[in-house]
């Protein structure tokens, strides 16, 4: 059983990290051999959304696909049979992340930062560019990415950081990796001294504070995927319906 869950955790890392290097490919070829420059806003908006829909779809499909014996006839078994616990688990997962938001919106007014992250605005600014692109994006970020992310972070990265050197490493490790794939432009404005070291802290903090409540849940849980999974969808449903609803 171990064997099984550790080459399961190997197949998921490995798909996401060659479907992303294939996306990364695809979307070089587009640009090599199309003329963007003339492209408008609305068009770059609506490329992007659907880059993200097409990976986030594909990933979704291939996983349910890879991990259906773990997904459906182990983890969702075990959620049902502890299903009040659970819902519990859930809720509590949801109180932590709105008090840590809080308190992290908080640390924002005292010291005047940071910016709006570049991958938030990115996402904003496909939302408010048209209905289409908002429904590739309401599809992708709150359906496809709970479960595509969940594996990757919480089952795939989690379970062999958590192999090696146990769970309060795991979630350390595995919080960190999920933040820092969130603010990559960040990364490169640091890397060259366009923001500071102080900045780049900033941004991350609630996308770190967000994953770690996540990882204390679901390893806490009885490592139960579909409370990762929800909460996760919770967080994506809000953010993204509170985004639509004031444009």
């Amino acid at each position: 059983m171990q064997k099984h869950a550790l080459q399961l955790n190997y197949k998921i890392l490995i798909t996401y990290i060659a479907a992303f290097l294939a996306l990364v490919i695809i979307q070089v070829g587009i640009i090599a051999f199309v003329d963007m420059d003339s492209w408008t806003d609305a068009s770059l908006a609506t490329f992007g959304a659907s880059m993200n829909l097409l990976l986030y779809g594909s990933l979704t499909i291939i996983f349910l696909f890879m991990a259906n014996i773990y997904l459906f006839k182990n983890q969702w078994v075990y959620f049902k049979e502890r299903m009040g616990y659970s819902v519990l688990m859930i809720a509590f997962g949801m109180y932590l992340i709105f008090a840590v938001l809080i308190l992290v919106g908080a640390i924002f007014e005292i010291t005047g930062g940071p910016n709006t992250p570049q991958n938030q605005e990115l996402l904003d600014n496909i939302l408010a560019s048209g209905w289409h692109n908002a429904l590739m994006v309401f599809m992708f970020a709150v359906f496809f990415a709970p479960i595509v992310e969940e594996l990757v972070f919480r089952k795939a990265i989690f379970g062999l950081i958590d192999a090696k050197f146990g769970g309060a490493v795991a979630i350390i490790g595995n919080s960190l990796i999920f933040a820092s794939i969130h603010i990559t432009g960040e990364f490169t404005a640091w890397i060259s001294g366009a923001i500071t070291i102080v900045d780049l802290g900033l941004v991350i903090l609630p996308y770190m504070a967000m994953s770690l409540i996540i990882s204390f849940i679901y390893f806490y849980s009885g490592k139960l995927i579909w409370v990762a999974i929800l909460v996760h969808f919770i967080i994506n449903f809000i953010s993204v319906s509170g985004t639509l609803l004031s444009l």
